[in-house]
């Protein structure tokens, strides 16, 4: 930890397993920061690679917290944010590149307008070895632009919790290694689900925005994402579950009834798109589950073709 006695102290909060190949180019880029007051905070969940050789090696710079492993990141960010003592919390993922000039960025917006409690910006894609996939991630997500009203620096937009929670119901448009947010709201919010083994990142933003927080918007690459074989993004299907009970939890907190139309319409589409998955990977009775609850949602019909299919497989498979 290098702190600034005289500027805000942010933590920065990174799970990891097994990225023992990636861990030490992240955790250079976040102690290149030139914000002069940070804490890293690394959460080892469970890795059995070089990863806890690797850390040891970093001394005091790090603090370094030990856990079984758990599946999934929620656990490792909620007790990395209970061993932190940032004013402000970010979160980073173990394999992703965070520009210099990142947190400081984040910190001019807060002090530029201390009615902000929550910071994302726009980011890159890399592929394993480095190579740019995307250089604007964001360049399509379009919709959520419309509701930023202009703020006092450039390429930065605010947008009110009410109107976040709403475009987060239809798109995730924060990257994780792009958030800095007060603590005290994070708090204030409670922990991450970890019953959720993804998608527990947008479930803790749609909530915060339903609490009433600020977002603000800075449209600068801060920070590159890293997409590997192995990664979550990477899963296809099997995030669905997990997809689910993350939008099923806000619906109490729906108060206009498009929103809840916006939420169950979803919901059917992750059924389907998990049958989908479901029969390519053999798996038809499970298929034939999730396509039958799909369509009692709503008919479609791609789904009902594709229901008839699995069926016709199951038969010929003898299942």
């Amino acid at each position: 930890m290098h702190q600034d006695f005289g500027q805000p102290l942010i933590s920065v909060i990174i799970p990891t397993w097994n990225a023992a190949d990636f861990l030490p180019a992240t955790l250079e880029s976040v102690l290149a920061q030139t914000w002069p007051s940070v804490e890293i905070v690394v959460v080892d969940d469970g890795s059995t690679d070089a990863t806890a050789e690797l850390l040891a090696g970093y001394g005091d710079r790090i603090k370094v917290v030990a856990l079984a492993n758990s599946g999934g990141p929620s656990r490792p960010r909620n007790q990395g944010v209970q061993h932190s003592e940032g004013e402000f919390i970010a979160f980073f993922d173990s394999d992703d590149l965070m520009e210099p000039e990142k947190l400081s960025c984040a910190m001019e917006v807060f002090a530029a307008h201390p009615e902000v409690d929550f910071f994302c910006s726009n980011f890159r894609s890399i592929d394993i070895n480095g190579e740019v996939l995307k250089n604007d991630y964001l360049s399509e997500y379009s919709v959520f632009r419309k509701d930023l009203r202009p703020a006092n620096l450039a390429d930065v937009g605010l947008m009110p919790g009410e109107s976040a929670f709403r475009n987060l119901l239809r798109t995730n448009f924060v990257g994780t290694s792009s958030v800095v947010c007060r603590r005290h709201r994070l708090v204030e919010a409670g922990p991450f689900i970890e019953e959720m083994k993804n998608s527990d990142d947008v479930e803790m933003w749609r909530r915060l925005a339903h609490r009433g927080c600020t977002f603000a918007f800075m449209n600068r690459v801060l920070h590159s994402y890293r997409i590997t074989p192995g990664g979550i993004t990477a899963r296809g299907g099997g995030r669905f579950p997990a997809m689910v009970m993350g939008l099923e939890r806000h619906l109490p907190n729906c108060s206009r009834e498009e929103d809840r139309h916006q939420i169950q319409d979803q919901i059917r589409k992750l059924h389907l798109g998990r049958a989908w998955y479901l029969r390519r990977a053999g798996d038809y009775s499970e298929a034939i589950e999730s396509y039958k609850t799909g369509l009692a949602m709503g008919w479609e019909l791609g789904g009902f073709v594709g229901l008839m299919r699995t069926r016709l497989l199951a038969f010929l498979k003898g299942n």
